[in-house]
């Protein structure tokens, strides 16, 4: 959710206007219409939102707040209709804060369980030396060196320190938190940046009054940091009234990622020529480091027709054969 906060802010929400929708590769592949694209767009952010709120609801069915407990009802209703009677979405500012929060709790949870691990691992070793030491006074070897005593002295003062810094950790990170605590953080972000999308795009029920100045591409003169959304662009596009009614909002979304009949996502193709398009943009960057064998593979990636044109294309410069061959692919096209 942090991530995805981010990806709304004006800077990026101006790259994906001004830059990202632009490209040559994206207009020639994908589409030319730029209400299309940025619809695109919008429905992948949205469908994150829904995803993410979906894993909130089915872990919200265990908490002890009877609104957490409710979350994916409220949750629909606040895409459909902008209804937010626990007012959960959250200003600008105070999504800011939450998201930084969200990175600490993340950062903080991943050192603590390194920091588990490694403590793990020294109390292990301290128990096979304790264990060496017993064996070796039973077998009346003697008492263990005074090298070995240090090197035992140093893993429990070691040990010793760690378990500090698991401790701080527990209580810093997700460990010390309450389910109710971290799924009300969860419940408001998701509200927030559903809101947020929603005016960004011009889509209907956009936000409450603490979000209503945040959008996305055109900045303005007049805006100010400092305004209770803390944006300063107005929508990217403007949503009519009979794309609004055409069903539930989080549907609609949803079925705009559906790629058409007839298109390669409908072919379950879209992956294949993704990958057909990355290998060539390699091969195209540095053609030297693309060997026989990535050649072959790439050759045999192309469509039928394609490979027919580009046998045509080079019959007769390699050595008589065409790329496809063995010998050929191996000889350099």
């Amino acid at each position: 959710m942090a991530h995805l906060w981010r990806s709304l802010s004006d800077a990026h929400l101006c790259r994906l206007r001004h830059d990202s929708i632009a490209l040559h590769g994206v207009r020639k592949i994908v589409s030319d219409d730029d209400a299309f694209l940025l619809g695109l767009a919008c429905a992948e952010m949205v469908d994150s939102v829904r995803l993410a709120a979906g894993s909130v609801a089915a872990l919200a069915g265990g908490c002890a707040d009877p609104g957490l407990r409710r979350f994916r009802r409220c949750f629909e209703e606040f895409a459909e209709s902008g209804r937010d009677p626990h007012r959960w979405a959250m200003t600008w500012k105070e999504m800011d804060a939450k998201a930084k929060r969200m990175d600490r709790y993340i950062s903080t949870t991943a050192a603590l369980y390194k920091e588990m691990e490694q403590m793990s691992e020294t109390e292990q070793t301290l128990r096979k030396l304790a264990l060496q030491q017993q064996q070796q006074l039973a077998s009346d070897r003697g008492p263990p060196s005074v090298a070995k005593m240090a090197f035992v002295s140093d893993l429990q003062q070691k040990l010793f320190w760690q378990k500090q810094e698991v401790k701080y950790l527990k209580e810093t990170s997700l460990w010390g938190r309450s389910s109710d605590v971290v799924l009300a953080l969860l419940a408001r972000s998701t509200f927030t940046v559903l809101s947020r999308i929603k005016h960004a795009f011009g889509l209907v029920h956009a936000s409450p009054p603490a979000l209503s100045l945040s959008a996305a591409v055109h900045p303005s003169a007049d805006a100010s940091p400092e305004s209770p959304g803390g944006f300063a662009s107005g929508p990217l596009a403007s949503a009519s009234a009979k794309e609004a009614e055409t069903g539930g909002f989080l549907e609609v979304n949803a079925a705009a990622l559906r790629p058409p009949a007839g298109t390669l996502g409908a072919s379950a193709l879209a992956l294949h020529y993704a990958n057909l398009v990355i290998q060539i943009e390699k091969m195209v960057r540095s053609p030297r480091s693309i060997g026989a064998e990535a050649r072959d593979e790439l050759y045999a990636m192309l469509p039928g027709s394609v490979r027919g044109l580009l046998r045509s294309r080079l019959r007769g410069v390699v050595g008589g054969y065409w790329w496809g061959d063995a010998d050929a692919a191996g000889g350099g096209a």
